[in-house]
C-alpha cells in the first residue's frame, strides 16, 4: 500500500476536508480563510484564559 507524504498529502487532506463540509458557504469561508492565512503567514491565536475552577454550571 502506497503512503502519501509531503505537500501532495497536505493538499489532498485539505481538499477532502473542504469537500466534506456541509454547505457551500462553509466551504468558501474555510477556503478563503486558509488561503489568506497561507498567503500572509498568519496563524490564528487560540487562547484559553481564565480559571475553570471559578466556573459553575447553572442548575
Amino acid at each position: 500500500m502506497a503512503r502519501l507524504r509531503g505537500p501532495i498529502a497536505w493538499w489532498l487532506w485539505g481538499i477532502v476536508h473542504i469537500f466534506f463540509l456541509i454547505d457551500f458557504r462553509n466551504r468558501m469561508s474555510v477556503t478563503l480563510n486558509w488561503l489568506c492565512s497561507f498567503l500572509t503567514y498568519k496563524r490564528g491565536a487560540r487562547l484559553i484564559t481564565g480559571s475553570a475552577a471559578g466556573h459553575r454550571d447553572p442548575d
